[in-house]
């Protein structure tokens, strides 16, 4: 299975907007919703032993905390679960949170909502008062507090790695994984890198540690967590101990343009930048590379990186990288040598694969393929299909917002007709968003002042995305922006609405500082961060047609009867040819209540019966969604 997680960079980025005004740039102010469960987290290995706190910290566990005297202090290690106080939909409570919240964000494991465990370092030193009034609380800091486990028997165990969920955001503070074999002294095996004052990790960051030269063949290991220093928290979920292969590598971060994934450092970078969708008036050198990582026990001898280009099934060009080793633990990027893409319209597959020495004994993580699309006219960054959405902050949920990505092209006399973008299947339909096209460098950042907007659209039903879709709402530029060969833009789609209402469909992996997220709140200046995640939002330099599936679509019939109901309406459709089907209920809003069927539409006269006797009485909407395109029906319940 690929990793699923990003390698995120968190090192925050001072620049300046166009207007001279200072601001600093974090990273994502919010989260990404992804179609996965803890199964898709965890890789396919022989777990050996698995903790998600469902019960709390369990009894066999030692808390403990010392000052700075050694003595034992009331600072512990605490549980947050659905009956705790505080319960799992809060993180630190310390005074350092935003105002007006009782609570920072908690953590966003697979398994959060039975529960989490946090060292809120911020609580204990200080509950009340503004942040910066120090040691007032219940224990002042600086804190020394661990969490060991009981003691594991892995003597029949030569190569294994301990894997865990974390949150964590650092002032001055060490957070980090010890082992002890037989009793002795608990040595480091990890140590947070977040390095700094205010340096925070994603909420939903995945560590994996390979401990065998600790504890492998080793009888009674224990291990340890630990927090020592002042502030922040650290929250811990979801931890697991898993024997690993001997030789496995394990291939992430495919790239095909020049800039690395952690991003620019000036605008020459930026030049470098991937695309998804090329337009047909150029030849475009793709330039490949990988991050490959060593996941297991040994070092591995001979490992080179073979890419591919193929179109139809029929192989265009291949090249590959040097061969080199690499340690247990080891991560590298290997580059291999570039490939012109075709100028020809249609699709291609551009695949990734990894070759060693070794045999190697999970072969399915060292492969990957892309889909790169050579069109008439579009400019795309994201990958093509939504899969995710992100969901801005709390703090956010009442102002409204932009996302969008960095583009340069590469052309004269490109003109941009239309931004088109997508919405995911949260949104409520009557929402309205528009595009704008703003100036961008690395060195002034995001122009306060944008170059177009377009009209207002009103959101439709046929408008929204679920994972796997590809519905773009059209933004026309009347008349067409000039744009200037090698300039930087930020090309947005924004909402006057809030994220209550509106969120916005993604779609891969972004190189860092190449994506953006605009809030606009009333205060003049925007709060803008940098984001994780692509938005599917692209540049269109000739007329693109805003698609719409209406309601007289030929190829989908339905009718939906008693209409007026109170216990049992049936819904009949009839398909043209069988298409995969996804049938949803709606309040009159747009917004989606639950799934009514998904799996395989069968062509044909075909019904479904719905049970609305436990649905207060209104208007409703059902909703067909299929390979052959998008209905909306209304259904009054009585």
């Amino acid at each position: 299975m690929k990793d699923l997680f990003s390698l995120v960079i968190c090192t925050f980025l001072s620049i300046f907007y166009s207007q001279a005004q200072v601001h600093t740039y974090s990273q994502d102010n919010g989260s990404y919703e992804f179609e996965r469960t803890a199964q898709d987290v965890y890789r396919i290995e022989e777990v050996l032993w698995t903790e998600d706190f469902a019960e709390g910290i369990p009894a066999t566990w030692t808390n403990t905390n010392y000052d700075s005297g050694l003595n034992l202090t009331d600072a512990m290690w605490e549980y947050r679960g659905v009956s705790s106080t505080p319960d799992n939909t809060l993180g630190s409570i310390g005074n350092c949170i935003n105002p007006g919240t009782i609570g920072g964000d908690p953590i966003l494991s697979p398994s959060a909502d039975n529960g989490f465990l946090i060292f809120d370092s911020n609580y204990w030193d200080a509950t009340e008062g503004d942040c910066g009034v120090f040691g007032t609380g219940i224990s002042a800091a600086p804190h020394n507090a661990s969490l060991t486990t009981a003691s594991f028997d892995f003597s029949e165990t030569p190569y294994l790695a301990v894997e865990f969920s974390q949150y964590l955001k650092n002032f001055d503070s060490i957070s980090k994984i010890q082992v002890s074999v037989g009793g002795g002294e608990f040595l480091d095996v990890f140590i947070n890198q977040f390095t700094g004052s205010n340096a925070a990790s994603p909420r939903d960051m995945r560590v994996r540690k390979n401990i065998s030269a600790f504890a492998g063949n080793q009888s009674n290991v224990k291990i340890r967590f630990t927090f020592e220093g002042t502030y922040y928290f650290w929250m811990i979920d979801d931890i697991q101990i898993v024997s690993i292969e001997q030789n496995n590598l394990a291939i992430s971060s495919p790239l095909h343009g020049a800039l690395d994934i952690q991003g620019p450092t000036d605008f020459e970078d930026y030049l470098g930048m991937q695309y998804f969708k090329y337009p047909n008036t150029n030849e475009v050198e793709l330039e490949l590379s990988a991050r490959v990582e060593n996941r297991g026990g040994d070092t591995q001898t001979g490992v080179s990186l073979v890419t591919t280009l193929s179109q139809g099934g029929g192989e265009l060009n291949s090249t590959s990288s040097g061969v080199a080793l690499l340690s247990a633990e080891g991560i590298a990027t290997f580059v291999a040598s570039s490939i012109l893409l075709p100028t020809d319209i249609g699709t291609y597959d551009l695949d990734y694969s990894l070759i060693q020495d070794q045999e190697d004994e999970s072969p399915e993580d060292n492969e990957i393929s892309k889909r790169i699309e050579v069109t008439e006219s579009t400019l795309a960054r994201d990958e093509g299909v939504a899969d995710s959405f992100f969901i801005p902050a709390a703090a956010f949920n009442e102002i409204p917002y932009e996302v969008g990505a960095v583009y340069v092209p590469r052309e004269a006399g490109n003109q941009l007709h239309s931004i088109s973008a997508g919405v995911s299947s949260s949104t409520l339909t009557g929402s309205h968003c528009y595009a704008t096209l703003y100036g961008f460098s690395i060195e002034e950042g995001v122009s306060l002042v944008p170059i177009a907007t377009s009209a207002l659209q009103v959101v439709q039903f046929f408008h929204l995305n679920n994972f796997g879709d590809e519905q773009m709402m059209v933004f026309d530029f009347d008349p067409p922006i000039e744009l200037v060969q090698d300039s930087s833009y930020l090309a947005v789609v924004g909402t006057i609405d809030t994220p209550n209402e509106v969120t916005f469909s993604m779609s891969g992996e972004a190189q860092a500082l190449t994506t953006w997220a605009r809030f606009n709140d009333s205060g003049g200046v925007p709060n803008v961060t940098y984001l994780s995640r692509i938005p599917m939002v692209r540049m269109n330099f000739d007329q693109i047609t805003n698609v719409e599936y209406g309601i007289d679509n030929p190829d989908i019939i339905t009718a939906i009867y008693p209409n007026p109901a109170t216990e049992i309406a049936t819904l009949e459709y009839e398909l043209s040819q069988r298409s995969e089907l996804r049938v949803g209920l709606c309040d009159i809003q747009g917004k989606y209540l639950e799934d009514l069927y998904f799996g395989e539409g069968k062509s044909g006269r075909n019904q479904l019966m719905i049970n609305v006797s436990s649905l207060p009485s209104g208007v409703y909407l059902v909703r067909l969604n299929s390979e052959l395109g998008k209905l909306e029906k209304r259904l009054v319940v009585e």
